[in-house]
């Protein structure tokens, strides 16, 4: 199957790629090329820089935290995170629209907004 991606996709295909190169840290890209085992402060490390990046959970829609990326940027970044040059887990946040509702609806009635 051929797969052509818009121009915008293709460069946002290119700013995962891009972020991966730049900020994925050194020892931990060493740890995943030498097959060596990852422990939690990997994951934990990766996992924030996600976060400040605004990708940590990458499938929720922008209204409750998620970057608000269409399913084909999901589909995008996933090939990229889990790629033999990056880490082997997107890191994010799986999204469950049980969870989103639940948090949306129950949660703002039940928690402070500073939570």
């Amino acid at each position: 199957m051929e797969l052509s991606l818009s121009s915008n996709d293709a460069a946002f295909r290119q700013e995962v790629r891009d972020f991966i190169r730049a900020e994925l840290p050194a020892d931990i890209k060493s740890k995943v090329e030498r097959g060596q085992r990852l422990v939690k402060e990997d994951y934990v490390r990766w996992q924030k820089m996600l976060y400040e990046k605004g990708w940590i959970a990458p499938g929720w829609p922008l209204e409750h935290g998620g970057p608000g990326w269409t399913p084909l940027h999901s589909n995008i970044q996933c090939p990229a995170f889990t790629g033999s040059d990056s880490l082997n887990t997107s890191g994010g946040i799986p999204t469950h629209p049980g969870v989103i509702m639940q948090a949306s609806v129950a949660g703002d009635r039940v928690y402070p907004p500073e939570i």
